[in-house]
């Protein structure tokens, strides 16, 4: 791709950034944008970037990537605006306020509502969205909220496949074990 080519593309999703939904984070208040999660194609910031990227989830620098025309396609037909109207579309906020930025373990929880549980998200009955791929090519998909998972474990014989932001709070407390209590022995006399 010429640098024409390239520094176009890196305008057009700077200007999309710009764009009153896309300014803020969408998963938490008040931060400011400065990733994409992909493939829901929406705007985060740096606190919540880092934890979504922790649970296996794939996210971009905005400034740090080369984007491809189907990128900035997909960025125009998603973003925060669609993306609230998707995953969030159940959301009361009177009774679920987003978290906010310094509120990490927040955050985590809240990540794992909305993508891995899809607690908020509108139903949809195979909806015709369509997301570029990189070859150009559009491929049928029937949304990507459907086929958004949380990657597996990458623990050695898991006794429970869990999604990998919950290993950080088996870490904290460490695992789980039953008590082993031998019988005792009584004296002999």
């Amino acid at each position: 791709m010429s640098s024409r080519k390239a520094a176009a593309l890196e305008a057009e999703v700077q200007k999309l950034k710009k764009n009153r939904y896309n300014k803020k984070c969408f998963t938490c208040k008040g931060g400011v944008s400065s990733y994409i999660a992909t493939p829901m194609w929406i705007f985060v910031c740096d606190t919540c970037g880092g934890i979504m990227r922790e649970s296996g989830f794939k996210v971009r620098g905005i400034a740090m990537t080369s984007w491809t025309e189907d990128d900035v396609e997909n960025l125009k037909e998603n973003g925060n605006r669609a993306g609230k109207k998707l995953w969030l579309k159940k959301l009361d906020t009177d009774t679920r306020p987003l978290p906010t930025t310094d509120n990490q373990h927040g955050i985590r929880a809240f990540i794992k509502e909305v993508f891995v549980e899809k607690k908020y998200m509108r139903k949809t009955k195979g909806s015709n969205r369509r997301s570029r791929t990189k070859t150009g090519s559009r491929a049928e998909a029937k949304s990507n909220a459907s086929v958004m998972q949380a990657p597996p474990s990458k623990e050695k014989e898991p006794k429970q496949q869990q999604p990998s932001f919950m290993l950080e709070f088996e870490e904290e407390e460490g695992p789980i074990e039953e008590e082993k209590h031998e019988p005792q022995q009584e004296p002999e006399m």
